[in-house]
C-alpha cells in the first residue's frame, strides 16, 4: 500500500530502494545514457527525459540549500541560534530555490516571537528560536543593521503555515 501516495520527480518515493533507483536514474540521465529505464517491482517502468523535474528539483534543492545556509549563518550571528527552514518553493507547479534576497521580520507563533529571514515572496530561509517580543525586536534590529532589509509584506510562510508580520 502507498502511504500518502507522494509523487515527486515523476517517481513514487515509498522506500529506500525507490530513492536509490531515482538517484541512479538521475546519474544515468546526467551522463546522457538513457531516456527510459525499466524498473522491476510494482511500479513498472520509470521514464526520464532531459529537462523534466528530476534534475530541476535536485538543482533547486542544492541552490536553495546554499542560499538558506547563508541566511542561517547571518541569523546565527545576530541571534545565537538559527534553524534552516525552507530551501525550495513551488512556483507555477515547478520547484525553485528560495530567493537570494534577504528580508528580516518578526512573526508571532504559539510558542513566542520568532525572528526570520525570508525571500521577496515571504518564504522563510532561516528562523530563530521562539523568544520574547523585546529580544525578537533586538534580533531584528541587528539583522537590519547588518544589511537585511525589513520585510515589506504582511505575511510570511513557514512550511505550510502563514503568519502575520509583527510591526
Amino acid at each position: 500500500m502507498w502511504r500518502g501516495r507522494a509523487i515527486r520527480d515523476g517517481i513514487r518515493h515509498h522506500s529506500r530502494e525507490n530513492l536509490v533507483r531515482a538517484a541512479r536514474l538521475r546519474l544515468c540521465a546526467a551522463a546522457g545514457r538513457s531516456r527510459r529505464v525499466s524498473a522491476p517491482g510494482p511500479h513498472g517502468v520509470i521514464c526520464w527525459a532531459p529537462g523534466l523535474p528530476a534534475v530541476q528539483y535536485f538543482q533547486a534543492v542544492q541552490e536553495g540549500k546554499r542560499r538558506a545556509s547563508e541566511s542561517q549563518m547571518r541569523l546565527f550571528d545576530a541571534a545565537g541560534f538559527a534553524m534552516l527552514t525552507l530551501t525550495t518553493k513551488k512556483v507555477s507547479g515547478k520547484f525553485v530555490p528560495v530567493g537570494e534576497e534577504e528580508y528580516a521580520a518578526v512573526i508571532q507563533t504559539p510558542e513566542g516571537y520568532v525572528a526570520i529571514l525570508a525571500d521577496a515572496d515571504g518564504y522563510t530561509k532561516a528562523q530563530s528560536k521562539p523568544v520574547g517580543r523585546k529580544e525578537a525586536s533586538d534580533i531584528l534590529e541587528k539583522l537590519t543593521e547588518g544589511g537585511a532589509e525589513p520585510y515589506p509584506g504582511d505575511t510570511i510562510t513557514i512550511w505550510t503555515r502563514t503568519h502575520s508580520v509583527v510591526r
